[in-house]
């Protein structure tokens, strides 16, 4: 009657699989296309399970490589950190969709893997950033130039990894969940703002203006992903990594073939804070979709490219068909 497209289930660790299938049964039976998604955890921690039932769910994996979920003891590659126990190997199934037939897979579908780095749970990313990159004062929302740089580093990397994308609500312009102490009026970041009903909790939508240029970098990316499906649903065949002697320093292709796409797509994401990295093109005219700014004008580059610090860089080629 409400034309609801779906569910999504807290803690959805405590329940037992004949519960789940019952569920299942009963809510594709009312409406075949129901989207059901996990959170996958609490009591156990099951996402392969629920993707073998034909579920999505929150892929933590992604949230803890990329911005880690600690920011005093694990910091993800955004901060130019290698999280311990990461091998190569299982961050470029991270980027193909945490794909359970690899090494620390979860899902049998790309598009079972709900990739996020904030909810409602924790910190926002904007405060994650902020107590990672401690200053004399936290100001909040509005950005410094390198805390403002390494949270678009985090949405181009959700950006360029398969599956589906979720923003949390201000995530988009850095909204910061502060709150105030009554009894002496200071404030502080606050990760668990669940139970009050202030303005720790609020959207103020006129605090865009203070990272403005974030939230238009965010709408590119939405942009740039709704019109190139190689960015999400691409089969992980036709995803190829390069050699790189940076770990922080990653680079792969994306032959948009497999989605019937006329392009091919080259990546390359420079997660080192210190370091500029060169990247050696494949043959032909690359376009530039967007890099650490928006391209308000299209440009094109051949050959080679140099990757600034804490910056990733998304090109696309038209292919040849004629053969």
């Amino acid at each position: 009657h409400y034309k609801i497209d779906g569910f999504r289930f807290d803690l959805a660790g405590i329940f037992d699989w004949e519960f789940v299938d019952i569920l299942t049964n009963h809510l594709k039976a009312i409406h075949p296309e129901c989207l059901l998604i996990a959170e996958p955890w609490g009591g156990e921690y099951k996402p392969e399970g629920y993707s073998k039932r034909g579920w999505s769910a929150w892929n933590d994996r992604i949230r803890n490589t990329y911005k880690g979920y600690d920011p005093e003891h694990h910091k993800g590659i955004i901060f130019g950190v290698w999280p311990e126990n990461l091998h190569r190997y299982s961050l470029e199934n991270i980027i193909r969709g945490t794909l359970d037939r690899e090494e620390h897979g979860l899902f049998k579908l790309s598009s079972h893997s709900i990739n996020y780095l904030e909810s409602h749970d924790g910190y926002t990313l904007g405060d994650f950033i902020r107590l990672v990159l401690r200053s004399e004062s936290i100001e909040a929302p509005l950005l410094e130039e390198q805390r403002e740089r390494i949270h678009k580093l985090g949405a181009f990397l959700l950006t360029v990894s398969q599956g589906v994308m979720m923003i949390h609500a201000g995530q988009e312009w850095s909204r910061s969940k502060k709150t105030r102490v009554e009894t002496t009026g200071e404030w502080f970041l606050n990760h668990d703002s669940y139970n009050l009903d202030d303005e720790t909790n609020y959207l103020n939508f006129n605090e865009i203006d203070l990272n403005k240029e974030l939230h238009e970098y965010h709408k590119a990316l939405i942009d740039i992903r709704l019109n190139n499906k190689a960015l999400r649903s691409s089969a992980p065949e036709c995803i190829h990594f390069k050699v790189y002697h940076d770990p922080l320093h990653i680079t792969f292709s994306i032959d948009g073939e497999s989605v019937s796409s006329p392009y091919d797509y080259f990546i390359s994401i420079n997660c080192n804070r210190n370091t500029d990295h060169e990247i050696i093109l494949p043959e032909g005219v690359w376009d530039i979709l967007i890099s650490d700014t928006i391209q308000k004008t299209p440009k094109s580059i051949q050959n080679s490219y140099m990757v600034q610090k804490s910056t990733g860089i998304l090109l696309r080629r038209l292919r040849d068909t004629s053969n």
